[in-house]
């Protein structure tokens, strides 16, 4: 369907895009006021929406089967192994629920398929998540989500995942532990990398004082540029997959992902603690659901600092990033639903669209 993008300009047309979406609502919120009782408004709103929800899935779910992909083509090599096979092959013995999805799938449809229903899954829940948080206003966390540094990647690289960090989410959605519960579940089996942030979310919900879990974040930095190496070690010792090579090696092939202590990831993992934390701590945020999320991505992060040196470590990274969204645009929106301050809202929507555009453009040079 989107054959005729040049698949070197994929990911930038996307953008592209998502801009022109912005500044159409934009355009509305400036002449109207961002103000959910404004028919016109909220009527435009819900309009551009949905298109850009619809369009997102279609886009990405639909895209060329590629090596520009990377991880593609083998997934499809996957794929194929699995539409062959008789029965479902006993060698796939972890993350089994994606391969299990995958294998169903394959019984009936062709690859393309698959990456559609794979796209849907993966960006429906970030939907979810949004408007129930959010209801009138889910526009703008929702366009968080899918303007986020990694997101794009996630969904048509490292699409499992993408798909588990994306199913997590859905635990934010609910203040039901049973259905909290099934959520990380279903997560951990899709990846079992989940782990780590399912376990930061359990100690979240039990222990919120922010200042300590900052601090602890702060201190893993000089541990792991002094006990790194033993650290990665020690990790690779308790992973039995695949997932255990990323730390065992130092992959400086040219064309691995750049390893090494990697300070502007640091930076950019920063700039949400700042966000979290002067929320809470200046502008008094009281929110039980967002101590919950701003814990979890603390924790979570804190633990891939002290791996940071690992070849392709943004994968670890990614199993905090997947949050920043919800921590950067959280406040804003609980902020504007008491003061109607629609300029604070519009000017972090801004900020990080352009921050991600600047993050692209740098790593594609």
């Amino acid at each position: 369907m989107f054959d005729w993008v040049p698949l070197k300009n994929y990911e930038h047309a996307y953008y592209l895009v998502l801009a022109y979406f912005l500044i159409a609502l934009l355009t509305f919120s400036i002449k109207y006021a961002v103000l959910p009782n404004k028919t016109v408004y909220h009527y435009s709103a819900k309009v551009i929406s949905n298109i850009l929800l619809i369009f997102s899935i279609f886009y990405i779910g639909l895209r060329p089967i590629s090596g520009q992909f990377i991880d593609m083509t083998t997934y499809v090599g996957f794929f194929d192994y699995l539409r062959f096979s008789s029965s479902f092959p006993s060698d796939l013995t972890s993350d089994r629920l994606f391969w299990y999805y995958m294998y169903s799938i394959s019984r009936v449809f062709e690859a393309k398929t698959f990456f559609f229903i794979t796209a849907f899954l993966y960006i429906l829940p970030m939907y979810w998540v949004s408007k129930y948080n959010f209801k009138k206003l889910w526009f703008f966390s929702f366009f968080s989500f899918i303007t986020a540094f990694s997101f794009f990647t996630y969904g048509t690289n490292g699409i499992r995942n993408g798909l588990a960090t994306s199913i997590f989410l859905l635990a934010f959605s609910t203040n039901k532990k049973l259905f909290q519960g099934i959520w990380l579940l279903i997560a951990y089996f899709i990846h079992g990398s989940m782990l780590i942030p399912i376990a930061a979310f359990l100690l979240s919900n039990y222990y919120r004082n922010t200042n300590r879990l900052v601090a602890f974040w702060l201190i893993c930095i000089p541990i792991s540029l002094v006990f790194g190496s033993s650290i990665q070690t020690l990790f690779a010792s308790f992973i039995t997959d695949d997932r255990a090579s990323y730390l065992a090696s130092n992959n400086n092939d040219e064309n691995a992902y750049i390893s090494g202590f990697r300070w502007d990831f640091i930076a950019y993992s920063a700039s949400a603690i700042i966000i979290g934390w002067y929320s809470k701590k200046r502008l008094n945020l009281i929110d039980r659901r967002y101590d919950l999320i701003f814990g979890t991505y603390l924790i979570s992060n804190a633990i891939w600092i002290l791996v940071i040196n690992a070849s392709f470590s943004n994968r670890f990274a990614y199993l905090s990033w997947f949050l920043m969204p919800l921590v950067v645009i959280y406040p804003a929106l609980k902020q504007y639903q008491t003061t109607l301050n629609d300029k604070m809202v519009i000017y972090i929507t801004l900020f990080y669209f352009s921050f991600t555009l600047l993050m692209s453009l740098i790593y594609s040079l």
